[in-house]
């Protein structure tokens, strides 16, 4: 927030420098008139002339005292009040004549003053190097104390412009100090240099300080919060939030919106925090920060929104990089969940090829494995999983995983591979014996070589302990025995 006068730079030179100079060397004349001979009286006129703000004229005026007045400390007056007048009139020689008379008259009392005036000129031209130079050398001593507190301020900003940190602070630190009217806007620039330091405590004391004034308390709440977020102070900033949004006057309502969704993800109360990131997002116009939106994402997630979830999560997923990876992971438990076998394979699948997080990466290959049966998609099952087991051989997963393996190799008919695998396993459950005992039946069945069928239906046989799946047995070799050639 840029400090701006209520009057323009060059009114205020005109009101202050006149009120403190000008004037007085009117009044000066005006006490010493019985001194003055008829070579005074173009300087007299100057002086009317300059006091009425006709600066045309008034350097018309001194500069006819120049071409016959003797009186040498008037005739630096005069040059002085003509350079004062060209700048005042934007003249392009303004400036030259200000550090002409500056250089010719070192130690005259206006050369302070003019340093002011070509600061202030360069400070309003938003020219902050060049006001940094001329402020740099005014002797401030030799200023009112009004002027003083102009020139420091406008110094600090300048300097603060130009990231000149360290020298602008010192400037406000001083001003937000001293009743004056440029503390208010000193304690809040303070206070900002002071949050970006990671000094909480005095920008907290400045922003407070900023606030009693009625032009920066309308900005205050969105710069005060943050320091509440930083000090970890989550009920104070919640407290603090909610008053400032019932406040018509308050600026920035969205930032406060943002921080109180913080406090409340930070408290974990995800509810809140969603209807306050919602409220947040709602006055943005271009799109949040990947991490914000990945917190937002999850809030949504979490408090059961899973459509907006995974439109926020969908965001965060196109960027290659961890926040983008672990995206793609919620992504694929949002799509399982909403029935979307298909977009939560493609999830997954971005989220277990890339090196992230040992956890999620396990997970995600679970899950990718798992989709893959579901969809019949034996053969990328049957690889996904053998993956899996090679990655996570100490994994408490492993019963899981081979009943997934063994329902993939039944369902690919890949039977030798299911006996293979079902006869290595140690403690193999009864939903896999069953499978153990079904796979060389069904190759049985599907053999073109009667004499490989009966050799797979006897395995079968000896392996079974159903009752009815022997009986079963038994007629299917009775009725196939005359098909036998005879050696």
């Amino acid at each position: 927030m840029e400090f701006s006068c209520q009057m323009t730079d060059n009114m205020r030179i005109l009101f202050i420098s006149l009120t403190y100079i000008v004037l007085s060397t009117i009044a000066v004349v005006a006490q010493s008139s019985l001194d003055f001979t008829s070579e005074d009286a173009p300087y007299r006129k100057g002086m009317e002339l300059l006091g009425a703000g006709k600066y045309l004229s008034a350097t018309k005026a001194f500069e006819a005292y120049l071409e016959q007045g003797t009186d040498e400390i008037k005739r630096a007056d005069a040059h002085y009040f003509i350079a004062y007048s060209a700048l005042q009139l934007k003249n392009r020689n303004g400036e030259a004549l200000i550090e002409t008379f500056i250089r010719e008259h070192p130690n005259h009392s206006k050369s302070s003053l003019a340093y002011y005036e070509l600061g202030s000129l360069k400070y309003a031209e938003k020219n902050y190097p060049a006001a940094i130079k001329y402020f740099e050398k005014l002797y401030m001593e030799r200023l009112g104390k009004e002027l003083q507190y102009e020139a420091k301020f406008k110094l600090g900003y300048a300097y603060f412009t130009q990231q000149e940190f360290d020298k602008a602070y010192e400037m406000f630190n001083d001003l937000k100090r001293i009743p004056n009217k440029y503390q208010y806007p000193s304690s809040y620039y303070a206070g900002y240099l002071n949050f970006e330091k990671g000094e909480y405590d005095w920008a907290f004391y400045d922003f407070s300080n900023a606030e009693k004034s009625e032009a920066y308390a309308p900005v205050i709440p969105s710069m005060l919060i943050k320091v509440y977020y930083k000090q970890k102070r989550y009920d104070e900033l919640i407290s603090y939030g909610l008053s400032a949004l019932n406040k018509n006057s308050v600026k920035e309502k969205s930032e406060i919106n943002l921080y109180l969704g913080e406090a409340y993800f930070q408290k974990k109360d995800f509810a809140s925090a969603s209807t306050y990131y919602k409220a947040y997002l709602a006055g943005k116009t271009n799109n949040a920060d990947p991490e914000l939106l990945f917190r937002i994402a999850y809030v949504q997630m979490e408090s059961g929104d899973k459509a907006a979830a995974i439109e926020s999560f969908k965001k965060v997923a196109l960027k290659n990089d961890t926040l983008g990876y672990i995206s793609s992971f919620y992504l694929g438990k949002l799509y399982t969940q909403t029935g979307n076998k298909n977009y939560a394979l493609s999830a997954f699948k971005v989220s277990k090829d890339h090196s992230y997080d040992p956890a999620l990466e396990e997970e995600s290959l679970f899950q990718y494995a798992k989709l893959n049966l579901d969809l019949e998609h034996f053969d990328e099952a049957i690889k996904s999983i053998n993956e899996y087991k090679l990655k996570y051989p100490n994994t408490p997963r492993t019963d899981s995983i081979d009943e997934l393996l063994s329902e993939a190799y039944l369902n690919s008919k890949n039977y030798d591979m299911a006996i293979k695998h079902i006869e290595s396993m140690k403690n193999p459950s009864n939903r896999i014996k069953k499978a153990y005992q079904n796979s060389p039946s069904s190759k049985a069945r599907s053999c073109s070589t009667m004499s490989n069928s009966q050799v797979l239906w006897n395995c079968s046989i000896n392996r079974s302990n159903s009752p009815s799946f022997r009986s079963l047995s038994s007629k299917h070799t009775i009725g196939k025995e005359r098909h036998i050639p005879s050696v």
